[in-house]
């Protein structure tokens, strides 16, 4: 809620989905907000009031506590991400927004706080194995795909040449395999 209340300051408009020019963009946004808090909610009332259900999926022990691990990772990584965006956070296309963030989370990957909405989205398969668990899970992950593939054609439209060869260095999800073995690797190239 800090970048929102950030962006509320700076005269920014958090919230882009209703603005979404396209019906695509506003799909992909609308149906990634839904994901994520039909997931929260399931998987909440699943674990904790519902119990022995015939959808659930057979898990071994200690999937729920693996689940929850990936899910505060994928907490910390959004919440991080969001926070190093500042007050140019927004939930769905803005195309109002005419600057990217590129430090932080965001020198790596293109995408952090998708990311760890993905992670929250397979830590709840784990924590909640249930199939509409499964399900909402799996259509949260392609309206994530979705929305970052629309974004960065905005962003390409917008920027250019300088977006350009950030994506080319960047990964859209995870750093891509040459940065992590530069990350790695104690011994500066010449």
């Amino acid at each position: 809620m800090l970048p929102v209340l950030r962006g509320r300051r700076a005269g920014v408009k958090p919230v882009a989905v209703a603005r979404a020019h396209r019906p695509i963009e506003r799909l992909a946004g609308v149906g990634l907000s839904m994901s994520v808090g039909i997931t929260a909610l399931w998987s909440i009332l699943h674990s904790k009031l519902l119990g022995e259900m015939s959808l659930e999926l057979d898990a071994p022990p200690g999937l729920q506590i693996a689940g929850l691990v990936v899910i505060g990772s994928g907490l910390a990584v959004l919440i991080t991400g969001q926070v190093q965006m500042g007050p140019a956070w927004r939930l769905g296309i803005d195309r109002q927004s005419s600057d990217f963030v590129q430090r932080g989370l965001f020198s790596r990957v293109r995408h952090p706080i998708y990311s760890g909405f993905a992670c929250v989205f397979l830590g709840a398969v784990a924590f909640s194995p249930a199939v509409p668990t499964a399900i909402v899970s799996s259509i949260g992950l392609v309206c994530l795909v979705a929305e970052a593939r629309l974004e960065e054609a905005l962003l390409l439209e917008h920027l250019g040449d300088p977006y350009a060869r950030y994506m080319a260095r960047t990964g859209r999800f995870l750093p891509r395999p040459s940065q992590a073995r530069e990350a790695v690797s104690p011994i500066a190239k010449p």
